[in-house]
């Protein structure tokens, strides 16, 4: 994955936060987070507070394990 930027003003989160909604599931099995889309709309949208675009179906890392 590369790091994220703002197609519509180039913002890389130095102008202005750079916001993905995402849910994360706790593993007890694996005793981790695992990082999914939401099961809303609201989650699949990159979101940039420098110029207030919006961007669907970022690239993020879904199914990513996070260790506590």
């Amino acid at each position: 994955m590369s790091a994220p930027v703002c197609p519509a003003c180039g913002n890389d989160g130095t102008q202005g936060a750079l916001y993905i909604a995402i849910d994360a599931r706790w593993s007890p099995e694996k005793q981790c987070w695992i990082l999914e889309a939401r099961d809303d709309q609201g989650g699949r949208v990159l979101d940039c507070l420098a110029c207030d675009h919006n961007e669907p179906d970022p690239e993020f890392p879904y199914g990513l394990e996070v260790q506590p």
